[in-house]
């Protein structure tokens, strides 16, 4: 009923190695939290606010995301709203004509204006359906989008 050391194959030295490996992975882990910044008491950042749920958006309800009054920008194209805050859309920017409204019409002829937001985009010839495609493309690569314009017109 007696077991000796030598019987369940114990070593010195096989001690010593797992010691030794126990050490090198508390550095390594004390090193990893030094460079992360959390050793000083600095918490991990924040995740980001969750999205909001896509949503139906009327034209005044649109009006309203305009990044005035700590709301973000909204804009509507080929009746899709996608968020741009701010950047180039918010108050004061070069593209500000377009927040809170769909601008499909305005981005498919280069208009740099209001004229023919909100407005029915099924009068727009074919060559400038294909313009408004490519500022689909490059809104829904850039942007989230939010929710679904529903237009006065229908």
């Amino acid at each position: 009923f007696f077991v000796t050391m030598a019987d369940t194959g114990f070593s010195w030295g096989n001690l010593a190695l797992a010691a030794a490996g126990v050490l090198v992975a508390g550095t390594v882990l004390v090193t990893l939290v030094n460079r992360m910044g959390l050793a000083s008491g600095d918490r991990a950042p924040m995740p980001p606010p969750p999205k909001p749920a896509p949503r139906d958006f009327t034209p005044e309800e649109l009006a309203e995301y305009n990044g005035e009054n700590g709301k973000p920008v909204y804009l509507s194209l080929k009746n899709i709203v996608y968020e741009v805050s701010p950047g180039f859309y918010g108050p004061g920017a070069g593209y500000s004509c377009f927040a809170g409204v769909d601008c499909t019409i305005p981005l498919a002829r280069t208009d740099i204006s209001r004229n023919g937001a909100n407005e029915d985009w099924s009068v727009l010839t074919e060559q400038e359906l294909a313009r408004a495609g490519e500022w689909e493309a490059k809104f829904q690569e850039k942007y989230d989008v939010v929710g679904t314009f529903i237009p006065s017109y229908k």
